[in-house]
C-alpha cells in the first residue's frame, strides 16, 4: 500500500500543453494515473487543437475528476500554453509533461522524496530519461549534474522538461516561460532557476521521451536559430565570462546552414572557428562551402553514420 513520504498533504499540478496529440495524449495521461504519488492534479492546455483533441479528452475529464482541460482558442505556442497551466494550477509544486512523452509509475514519489528532505531549498528536481527513438531503439540518458550547475546548464541543456518538478512559488521570483521563444524555452527557464538556486538530480530514466516525431517543435531549424539567438543575447555577459561564445556562434551557424541559411550560416561558423580553432568549426565550414547536392548527400551520410551508431 502506498503512503506518501510527507506527513501532509503536498500537491502536485501536472501540466500536459497538446496540440494535436489525440492519438498520444491519452498514454502521457495514464502514466500520470499509475503515479505511486496521489496527490496531484492534471491540467491539460489545449492550444487549438484542429484534430480529435478535445473529444478524447473531455471523456478523460469524465473519467478523472482530477483533470482540468483549459483550451487555447487558437495556438498560442507551447510557452504560452505552459504559462497558462501554471495560472490555472492549484498544487505547491509543478510538474510538467510533455503529450507524446511518458513517466514510470515512481518518477513523482521519488522526486517528492527529494524535496522533503532538502526542506524547499531547491529550484527544481530532474530525473534521467529513456529516450525511444524513430527506428525502436530504447537509449538511456542519465544526467550527472546537481547543485549550482548554471555554468554547466551553459554549454548546454541536459534537464528534460518532461523530467523536472519546481516548487511554485519559484515561478514568482524568475517569472513564467518566455512566449517569445518558439522552442528552448524549458531551457531558458531552467537557466533562470539555475541561476538563483541548487538543483538536485533522480539518477534514475524515469521518463520516457521519444526521439524522431516530425511534428515536434524542437526539429523545426528556423524557431530554433531565432530561440537560440535570444537566449545567446540574453545571457551574453556570462557567456563572454565562461568564454562559451564559440559555442553558441557554432551552434547558431549549424542551424542556419540547415534552414538554407547558407551566407548567416558561415557568418556564424567562421566567428565561431576565430573565437576557438577548433577542426570541427573548420570541417563544417569546409562542408558548407559544397555545391548544394555534395552537401546533402555528406548530410544523409553522416546522419546514417549517427544512427548505426546509437
Amino acid at each position: 500500500m502506498f503512503v506518501n513520504v510527507v506527513d501532509t498533504v503536498v500537491k502536485v499540478s501536472v501540466i500536459i500543453p497538446t496540440y494535436n496529440r489525440g492519438h498520444l495524449v491519452k498514454k502521457a495521461l495514464e502514466s500520470v494515473y499509475r503515479q505511486t504519488w496521489k496527490d496531484y492534479e492534471i491540467i491539460v492546455v489545449d492550444d487549438g487543437s484542429t484534430d480529435n483533441t478535445m473529444e478524447i479528452l473531455k471523456e478523460e475529464c469524465l473519467k478523472n475528476p482530477k483533470i482540468k482541460y483549459v483550451r487555447h482558442k487558437v495556438n498560442k505556442g507551447v510557452s504560452a500554453a505552459r504559462n497558462t497551466g501554471i495560472l490555472h494550477s492549484s498544487g505547491e509544486f509543478i510538474a510538467f509533461l510533455d503529450s507524446d512523452d511518458k513517466w514510470l509509475p515512481s518518477k513523482l514519489n521519488e522526486q517528492m522524496r527529494i524535496f522533503w528532505s532538502y526542506d524547499g531549498k531547491i529550484g527544481l528536481v530532474y530525473t534521467g530519461c529513456r529516450l525511444r527513438r524513430a527506428n525502436g531503439r530504447f537509449v538511456d540518458v542519465i544526467p550527472k549534474y546537481e547543485g549550482y550547475v548554471f555554468d554547466k546548464l551553459l554549454n548546454g541543456n541536459f534537464i528534460p522538461c518532461s523530467s523536472v518538478v519546481v516548487p511554485k512559488k519559484i515561478f514568482d521570483e524568475v517569472g513564467l516561460f518566455d512566449e517569445r521563444l518558439v522552442v528552448h524555452e524549458d531551457y531558458d527557464m531552467w537557466l533562470r532557476i539555475a541561476k538563483k538556486y541548487p538543483i538536485k538530480l533522480v539518477p534514475k530514466p524515469l521518463v520516457e521521451c521519444y526521439v524522431g516525431s516530425s511534428d515536434r517543435l524542437s526539429l523545426k531549424y528556423k524557431h530554433k536559430v531565432v530561440s537560440h539567438f535570444r537566449i545567446f543575447c540574453k545571457y551574453l555577459d556570462e557567456i563572454e565570462s565562461l568564454k562559451l561564445k564559440h559555442k553558441y556562434y557554432f551552434y547558431i551557424g549549424k542551424l542556419l546552414i540547415y534552414n538554407g541559411n547558407i551566407k548567416y550560416g558561415r557568418y556564424f561558423l567562421i566567428k565561431a572557428f576565430f573565437d576557438k580553432r577548433k577542426m570541427k568549426y573548420a570541417k563544417f565550414l569546409f562542408v558548407s562551402l559544397l555545391n548544394p547536392s555534395l552537401r546533402s548527400a555528406l548530410s544523409q551520410i553522416y546522419g546514417k553514420i549517427k544512427d548505426f551508431l546509437r
